[in-house]
């Protein structure tokens, strides 16, 4: 067995006790040990031809598992999953769990194939303050592109209600409500921002209408997070036919060919994304950098450009390190403007 897999299942306990997922860093330890022990797990996993690491092997995993509970599958599991109204840390969650694994083998082999895509909206606590810094005070629409948008949640980031102790903003009447802690100064935010198109793209786009499709996501969501499980719920149950417009495609591509369409006076190109360029091979990431940095070259103050973005580079990955950062045209400006939680529980702004 590769031992990558191994690794991204030790490096995984660490990460989701970090991100206050207890229940899932038991579980994830549990598959561990019954890995490192010659059990089902590593039947399951032993195969596994992608990068584990990389491809975020134990939350596909966990995924599988968290699905199986949800379809009603395995209902012995479901009494510890506070998602489907569990009660976590019973005596006999490991067993149970295990059991699971046991009893479902095939099916979490062949969910490995599924990528994770929570279409996490908390990052929009960092997102939607980006966009309002690229804005800078001025009375421009934006176009607003998004690469791997998964069911393009986070292109209606403006349409959400937020909380913090420094900031709210209101959003529309149906919209779910992101919770957060927020530190440091607050960015200028305009009285409503005049978002003109919305469009993203993804290798599997996911149509936020589709049962199947939401189920997927919300396998991703962690179990043992209620809260975030419900919100993404109703995020889904918000989104209307045609609010975004999303694409099958490579980020890459679709990133050099969108950026170059003329767009009206007034109107603000930006590009976004949030926690998915660890997912991108180096050579996409330095194409769509040259593609931003090509189309910079072109903006003027009459049609600017800004490509705003969370993230945090691979081989720095953490999971309390998030950075956003923004950088804008025709001036090319660029500013790390704040750091966040993965799942934007908190955002700490650092900009002056």
């Amino acid at each position: 067995m590769n031992e990558t897999i191994r690794t991204s299942f030790v490096k995984q306990v660490g990460w989701c006790d970090r991100m206050g997922s207890a229940l899932y860093a038991e579980l994830v330890q549990a598959a561990l040990d019954n890995l490192d022990a010659g059990g089902p797990v590593r039947d399951i996993v032993a195969g596994y031809e992608g990068d584990a690491l990389s491809d975020a092997l134990p939350l596909r995993f966990m995924g599988g598992i968290h699905r199986l509970v949800l379809d009603g599958k395995a209902p012995q599991l479901a009494g510890h999953f506070p998602t489907v109204g569990g009660t976590p840390y019973q005596p006999t969650l490991v067993k149970d769990f295990l059991d699971v694994v046991d009893d479902n083998t095939d099916y979490l082999i062949d969910a490995q194939q599924v990528a994770p895509q929570t279409n996490e909206i908390g990052r929009s606590a960092a997102l939607l303050p980006g966009l309002a810094y690229a804005l800078d005070n001025r009375s421009l629409q934006i176009r607003l592109l998004e690469i791997g948008s998964s069911a393009g949640l986070n292109l209606l980031a403006d349409r959400y209600h937020y909380r913090s102790d420094h900031w709210t903003w209101e959003g529309s009447v149906d919209a779910p409500v992101i919770t957060f802690d927020w530190a440091g100064s607050v960015p200028s935010f305009p009285e409503r921002f005049e978002i003109v198109e919305r469009r993203g793209c993804d290798l599997s786009p996911l149509d936020a209408s589709d049962p199947e499709a939401q189920i997927r996501l919300l396998s991703f969501v962690w179990a043992d997070q209620p809260g975030r499980f419900q919100r993404l719920k109703a995020a889904l149950e918000m989104v209307q036919p045609g609010d975004v417009s999303l694409n099958k495609a490579d980020a890459a591509s679709w990133v050099e060919e969108r950026v170059l369409e003329p767009t009206a006076p007034g109107v603000m190109t930006v590009l976004q994304h949030s926690v998915m360029w660890m997912y991108l091979s180096e050579e996409s990431r330095s194409t769509i950098l040259a593609a931003m940095e090509h189309a910079g070259a072109r903006a003027t103050n009459e049609r600017p450009l800004a490509h705003v973005r969370f993230e945090s580079a691979p081989e720095q990955y953490d999971a309390e390190g998030h950075r956003l950062t923004v950088t804008t045209w025709p001036d090319r400006e660029e500013r790390v403007l704040a750091w966040g939680h993965a799942h934007g529980t908190w955002v700490r702004w650092t900009q002056r």
